[in-house]
């Protein structure tokens, strides 16, 4: 590409799911104009000249904006080249910013810029926005839909915002641009408001601050509709729009459906009736005409795996009634189809629940279409009730173009039952009840006896203290944390059912709020709560945290490891903090079939003890739901050197956070903004919520040495390091890129960027371990070149976890020939 793609990619911190803001932008200090060159643009189904505008005109019927597909154009006058000078210049907008009107065809670098519709679109580069005032009927509901595509490699963002004219709250949502769910690099976004005057202005902004002005996100085909709120059908169904009928506008060419975004509880959702759970995945929406939909002419796809969940609450249903849910599943027929090793074929599957019950559902056709019916009867334990639907694995099209797709749902239905026969009751067993094996807490303790510790927890709890302060000179060793598996238990008289009750209950650990000693093998629901290592583990409750006093060596860096696993089916995120570091990590496990991952984070000791703290930020109706932590581990991180033949520093990945012996899985390096301290120093995890794998050779084919990094998240994932060059210079930038012998099988694409060349590595995976070396010449631009590492595309393992290839022994020298070619060996 001509410019340096992913120099300017950086994760900004924040929520990526819709929240109601008062301003529109953040920060920023400016606000938009109302006012438009044409006047105010009704909602039409057709698009007009700019002299048929009638200012004013009252709400006809749903369909494209007026001039939402930027055909027609600005006036000459107010171009310079492609980029768009005067603020009124495209007709029924008005534009704020460096913003640029793209035709098809037109080249950034090496890339061709694409148009979904027609022959223009614009792009929004830094900050920049365009906004159109719109007339609707205060009181209704209305869903915007557009298409958008990123030109940089780094994931995108827009801030979407419908301001009344009047002084009402502004709404607004911020959308994260992916394009993983089509070959084509478009995606159609919805976003949803409620018309709170009869004036609003609508407006798209891009919120990112790249080195890059232009670079930014190219939207077209923006369209309204009005949404009909749909009401339950009394008796005969209980959920509202349980066929999925009213929703966004779907353009009648666009193939590949609408996407609809994550959202809070409070936000207007796209589909009525449903809520999108998640942090920043999405659900498809599809219709009969380009889609095989098992009832009626549109459904819900499930391409996101378990980061989204598809929710309804229920507020109908009695406390002790019984109910049965019934839904359909099976294949859009858009070749998405089941994991497969060669040998067996799993299938997509389906996970309703409903109160404290749920049922899983396989489907296999193929991805030629079809659908099966799934049945829940329960009982409900509170009112209302939750029913919640998520796809149980990633799944990708047979085109093999890494493009995420799922399971489709329709025809959903809830009724009340009476209660079934004995045989048929779901035994659902009371969360923080004992098993027999639970049981044997307290006979289990050898190091602390369960009478002293019962007699005096407290005394406990400052005998520790003051031995940690004595130990503060010698700081703690690499490896496992004091009870960092959680083998000492609390005392039984400390313990209500599964619920810690003191503060200082468990050794060596101090903790707050809604916390559970869980044992391997027990309950919730019908789910059976596994353990990494050992036979317990800790369970955080809303806004509960877990806090451990370290001696370490004030100064020095630390890489802390633990595993993590998700018990409940919205995204989950745990805050770790060593004052006066803090940060989120998003709990997603979607990198093991066992449901646990393990996860590092990394830290600077300003003092000779420190206190570490996990504390699980989520709020959730149920106060026990939350994570599953165990395994902590610490290591010191030594300062990372030059050696005598390379540039980059920890090129092997030799230097990287604690992996333990007993996981099979590796260890996740989080996202991180670019001032954090990194586990795998000086390399960065440039994301918003997805993370790479550290591997090690014992458990994986590693190309050199006893590390490697894995690069499990496709496109939304860059691997980063940046490196002091000489302007002018030429440079030879070599690396290893294969596959971890993990099961990962498919064809595998590592892009790679280095000032402003580039290259593309293509590997054929078996699954079986391999590499190839490849190389890049570039010639420096700046005195500080990035160097960046991403995979192209989503690969699965046969269960549908996420996996990818393996990038080893990276190593940069200077050269004498200058040299600007690529060379591939």
């Amino acid at each position: 590409m001509g410019h340096d793609v992913l120099s300017c990619a950086r994760r900004r911190p924040g929520a990526f799911r819709g929240a109601r803001s008062e301003g529109l932008f953040r920060g920023s200090g400016r606000r938009l104009l109302h006012s438009t060159r044409w006047g105010v643009s009704p909602i039409s189904g057709t698009s007009t000249g700019p002299g048929e505008l009638r200012p004013g005109a009252s709400v006809t019927r749903s369909g494209p904006l007026m001039n939402g597909n930027f055909e027609y154009p600005p006036n000459q006058s107010q171009m310079s080249g492609s980029t768009v000078t005067g603020q009124n210049a495209i007709p029924y907008w008005t534009t704020s910013g460096f913003l640029e009107y793209i035709g098809s065809g037109q080249q950034q670098g090496d890339m061709i810029l694409t148009v979904p519709e027609g022959a223009h679109a614009v792009r929004l580069g830094n900050e920049a926005s365009i906004q159109q005032r719109i007339s609707v009927t205060p009181g209704l509901y209305y869903c915007i839909t557009f298409r958008a595509s990123r030109t940089c490699a780094q994931d995108e963002k827009l801030s979407v915002t419908a301001i009344p004219v009047t002084g009402y709250p502004t709404q607004s949502g911020i959308l994260p641009i992916q394009t993983v769910y089509t070959s084509c690099g478009w995606d159609a976004y919805s976003w949803a408001f409620k018309a709170e005057a009869g004036i609003v202005s609508f407006t798209i902004h891009n919120i990112g601050q790249e080195e890059d002005p232009a670079c930014g996100p190219i939207i077209d085909a923006i369209a309204i509709k009005t949404l009909n709120m749909p009401q339950p059908t009394g008796t005969d169904n209980l959920l509202t729009n349980g066929d999925f009928e009213e929703g966004p506008y779907i353009p009648p060419d666009s193939k590949s459906g609408v996407m609809v975004p994550p959202m809070d509880e409070d936000d207007v959702s796209p589909l009525p009736g449903w809520k999108i759970m998640s942090y920043k995945k999405v659900v498809k929406y599809v219709d009969s005409a380009h889609f095989a939909v098992p009832r009626g002419a549109r459904a819900v796809e499930m391409v996101s795996g378990v980061e989204a969940a598809l929710v309804q609450e229920v507020y109908t249903t009695v406390e002790g009634s019984w109910y049965r849910l019934e839904f359909s599943v099976g294949d859009a027929g858009n070749q998405c189809v089941a994991s497969s090793d060669g040998y067996s074929t799993s299938g997509m599957k389906v996970k309703a629940s409903a109160g404290t019950s749920d049922t899983t559902v396989e489907v296999n056709f193929g991805g030629n279409g079809g659908s099966v019916r799934g049945k829940l009867e329960f009982q409900a334990p509170a009112s209302p009730t939750r029913v919640v639907f998520e796809s149980l694995g990633y799944y990708t099209k047979a085109d093999k173009s890494g493009t995420l797709c799922g399971p489709v749902l329709d025809d959903i239905s809830l009724v009340a039952i009476a209660q079934p026969s004995a045989r048929r009751l779901l035994l659902v067993e009371t969360l923080g009840v004992e098993s027999s094996e639970c049981g044997l807490l307290g006979r289990r303790r050898k190091l602390i006896g369960r009478s002293e510790m019962a007699g005096n927890v407290r005394r406990a709890a400052v005998f520790l203290a003051v031995c940690l302060a004595a130990q503060a000179a010698s700081a703690i060793q690499d490896g496992l944390l004091p009870n960092g598996n959680f083998e000492l238990a609390p005392p039984k008289s400390q313990l209500n059912g599964s619920r810690v009750m003191g503060r200082y209950a468990i050794p060596h650990w101090e903790i707050s709020g809604y916390v559970e000693y869980i044992c391997s093998g027990q309950k919730q629901g019908d789910m059976l709560l596994p353990v990494p290592e050992g036979a317990y583990a800790v369970r955080l409750g809303n806004e509960a945290s877990i806090l451990q006093r370290i001696p370490l060596t004030r100064g020095a860096h630390y890489s802390v490891t633990f595993s993590a696993a998700r018990t409940c089916a919205q995204a989950e995120q745990l805050n770790v903090t060593v004052a006066p570091e803090s940060d989120i990590l998003p709990i997603q496990t979607v990198y093991t079939s066992s449901g646990w991952d393990s996860y590092s984070w990394a830290f600077k000791a300003t003092s000779s003890v420190v206190s570490f703290i996990v504390h699980n930020p989520g709020v959730s109706e149920d106060p026990a739901c939350g994570p599953l932590i165990d395994q902590f581990a610490i290591k010191t991180l030594p300062p990372p050197q030059n050696t005598k033949n390379n540039l980059l520093k920890n090129g092997d990945f030799e230097e990287g956070p604690y992996i333990f012996r007993n996981t099979p899985w590796g260890v996740l390096l989080p996202p991180m903004d670019e001032d954090d301290y990194s586990p795998l120093s000086p390399w960065m995890v440039l994301s918003s919520t997805k993370s790479v794998k550290l591997v090690d050779a014992p458990h994986f084919v590693v190309p050199h040495g006893g590390r490697a990094v894995e690069l499990v998240s496709g496109v939304e994932t860059a691997l980063v390091q940046d490196v002091r060059t000489v302007p002018g210079a030429p440079y030879k930038l070599e690396f290893s890129a294969g596959d971890a012998g993990d099961g990962c099988v498919g064809a595998m694409t590592v892009q790679v960027y280095a000032g402003h060349g580039s290259v593309r590595v293509p590997y054929q995976s078996q699954g079986k371990g391999g590499y190839k070396r490849a190389s890049l010449e570039f010639t420096a631009v700046t005195n500080e070149t990035r160097v960046v590492f991403v995979s192209m595309a989503y690969n699965l393992k046969p269960d549908g976890t996420l996996c990818g290839p393996v990038v080893d022994d990276v190593s940069l020298v200077c050269t004498r020939k200058h040299g600007a070619r690529r060379l591939l060996l």
